[in-house]
């Protein structure tokens, strides 16, 4: 009996080691992946295409992972990031993405750790714009972090995919928001008019919603060709409608944003950095923050006269002392924050100068003086 005893302990402890050896570390001949995937389907203008991303560490064991993700944004634009929280249940912060530039990020952690074999990070919800072959791929910043007690970081690789996107047989609905002409375009208007145009007899089915994947149902809503949304709250809004005519069959659905946005950027702070942090020159810093359509520009004026777009830091010119400078931000729907800051009359370096330029003239005044003096009465030696 305590022979068999013994035999399980050893066992156990084997086991255990091999269990706490588990590398970490890479295999230097192996690379870590991030791979994008997508349903083998037809796919037309206005479809909802998800995108499947998925990590293999190739055996190391990790507990984060920076996503960079790229795509073509003339035919596709980003709806939705949905974490895969089974597998990383840590988001530090929720994915961000930017349908002008394209690109797309998202940290996701789990802090026991995981060896990632095809493990889905997340899924990122596609709308195709426009008909094309559209690219989506992994970017060049992609990276893991080993679970080794130093988070070491590991480059990963990805794929690219190649997304073919058609016009649908039947025409889209025709759909006009006079209200908000330009689909991509962010508006102040709280006020939403929407129509489109009535087939014969055919009926209609459509939803308003800010959430994009929402999908009209298959009842038909009254035909009244237009809708009316009021005094609606910052953010994007999808309509989403189909129709169907006598045979019955629910046709594609066509999809419409109307992006709303009327606060603000957040308050400026115009402020003077310590001298120590830019080489001792004088240089004023500011943050610019905007939750819902982003900043768009910055703007600097000296008194009454725009000086153009600047960013922040802004070195102070000899010529703005005395003066009042102004920072005028604003965002994609137009609206402004700004904040002055009064520079002082002189500045400090050419007044520190000054005065030792004055000292050095007094002392040099001083000396041709005192020789002077002697010169004429006859007590310079030369």
């Amino acid at each position: 009996m305590d022979r068999i005893i013994l035999r399980l302990l050893g066992l156990l402890v084997f086991v255990s080691g091999m269990v706490l050896s588990w590398p970490a570390t890479l295999n230097a001949q192996t690379t870590p992946n991030l791979r994008l995937s997508i349903p083998e389907t037809l796919h037309h203008i206005d479809d909802v295409i998800p995108v499947t991303v998925k990590l293999d560490s190739q055996g190391a064991f990790i507990n984060a992972v920076k996503g960079d993700l790229v795509l073509s944004t003339i035919g596709l634009e980003v709806l939705k990031i949905e974490p895969a929280s089974q597998n990383f249940p840590l988001w530090p912060d929720q994915p961000t993405w930017n349908n002008t530039t394209g690109r797309i990020q998202f940290n996701a952690g789990r802090p026991n750790g995981l060896i990632a074999s095809g493990a889905t990070i997340a899924t990122v919800y596609l709308r195709a714009r426009s008909s094309g072959l559209w690219q989506f791929a992994v970017g060049p910043n992609a990276t893991m972090y080993l679970n080794d007690g130093r988070g070491t970081a590991a480059h990963v690789v990805g794929n690219r995919l190649d997304i073919s996107v058609v016009d649908p047989l039947v025409p889209r609905i025709n759909i006009l928001v006079p209200t908000h002409p330009e689909e991509s375009t962010w508006y102040r208007q709280r006020n939403v008019t929407i129509t489109w145009p009535i087939d014969g007899d055919n009926q209609y089915s459509y939803s308003f919603s800010d959430e994009p994947l929402t999908s009209p149902d298959d009842l038909p809503d009254e035909v009244s060709g237009t809708i009316t949304k009021t005094n609606l709250e910052d953010g994007v809004y999808w309509f989403a409608i189909k129709t169907r005519g006598g045979s019955g069959i629910w046709e594609r659905t066509t999809r419409r944003a109307i992006r709303i946005d009327q606060t603000a950027p957040s308050p400026l702070d115009l402020r003077f950095l310590p001298r120590t942090t830019v080489d001792d020159r004088q240089v004023v810093a500011w943050t610019s923050y905007d939750q819902t359509s982003g900043i768009q520009d910055q703007h600097l004026f000296i008194g009454d006269h725009d000086e153009g777009v600047v960013t922040s830091p802004l070195t102070i010119k000899n010529s703005w002392h005395g003066r009042t400078i102004t920072v005028r931000v604003r965002d994609f729907a137009g609206n402004t924050a700004q904040a002055t800051l009064q520079i002082p009359g002189t500045n400090p370096l050419f007044y520190q100068g000054g005065i030792i330029a004055v000292v050095v003239i007094m002392i040099v005044g001083g000396v041709l003086f005192w020789l002077h003096r002697r010169k004429k009465s006859g007590g310079m030696i030369y």
